[in-house]
């Protein structure tokens, strides 16, 4: 199976959104952005997916130093790199188009920076 790499930018993009951007993980919907019918063999793997991401959100809410993911971008911007690395194969000195994967910042220290699809103009 040969995914574009795009696609698969915008896979990654939609599972980080859900597990992490949202109060209410939602199964269905994860198994929506992977494509993976309720009744497959691969919606139990999906279901571990979704109760992992639940356990790291709430393990973060925890912590004494609370953190956060950072979503926010400029699109077309260039890459920060003190918070942002391209995603993947794509060249940092073009714009930023998407956030593929958040940065995860706490007490005011940016522990993994964003992974960002670039696009060029």
């Amino acid at each position: 199976m040969n995914i574009p790499p795009d696609r698969t930018a915008r896979m990654v993009a939609g599972l980080c959104s859900e597990l992490f951007g949202r109060a209410d993980v939602s199964e269905r919907r994860v198994r929506r952005i992977l494509g993976v019918r309720a009744d497959h063999e691969l919606a139990q793997t999906v279901q571990r997916l979704v109760t992992q991401a639940r356990g790291i959100v709430a393990e973060s809410v925890r912590m004494k130093t609370r953190g956060f993911w950072e979503f926010d971008h400029i699109p077309g911007a260039p890459l920060d790199e003190s918070r942002q690395q391209a995603w993947a194969r794509c060249d940092e000195s073009d714009p930023v188009e998407f956030v593929v994967a958040p940065a995860y910042v706490a007490g005011g220290t940016t522990y993994s920076r964003q992974r960002v699809r670039t696009s060029a103009s």
